[in-house]
């Protein structure tokens, strides 16, 4: 497995080509290094407030799946129950399987003494497909 921890452009110049660049990055991770090699590749991109890719578009367009981890609310806390941990991790694009709806989340527990995200003890839904 590849793990690229920030994809961001050189910044120099102007947006577009820096855009262009990051395309191109990500496309060669994807195919020439993952694809090419059959690896896992996962990669890591700053997000806006509202969740969506920050640094480009063409990220977005040439990811096979972007997801999203949370801060669940006081209430999915309170109503999930403490095993179902505290974050919340939301898959908001997949070419290769199913879409998450919008009320769909996997149950995280986050650590922060060692920066770590596990699988909760428990789902809040015992019925979801994953």
């Amino acid at each position: 497995m590849i793990i690229i921890d920030y994809f961001k452009g050189k910044g120099d110049g102007d947006a577009f080509a820096s855009y262009q660049e990051l395309g191109r990055l990500v496309d060669m991770v994807k195919n020439q290094i993952c694809g090419d090699m059959n690896i896992a590749g996962i990669g890591a991109a700053q997000a806006t407030s509202t969740g969506k890719v920050a640094d480009s578009a063409k990220i977005g367009r040439n990811a096979s799946a972007i997801a999203v981890i949370q801060d669940k609310t006081p209430e999915e806390v309170m109503t999930d129950g403490p095993t179902c941990g505290n974050k919340k991790l939301r898959v908001v694009l997949n070419r290769n399987g199913m879409q998450m709806a919008p009320d769909e989340y996997i149950d995280l527990q986050f650590n922060g003494n060692h920066i770590s995200y596990e699988q909760a003890e428990k789902q809040h839904n015992p019925n979801a497909p994953y």
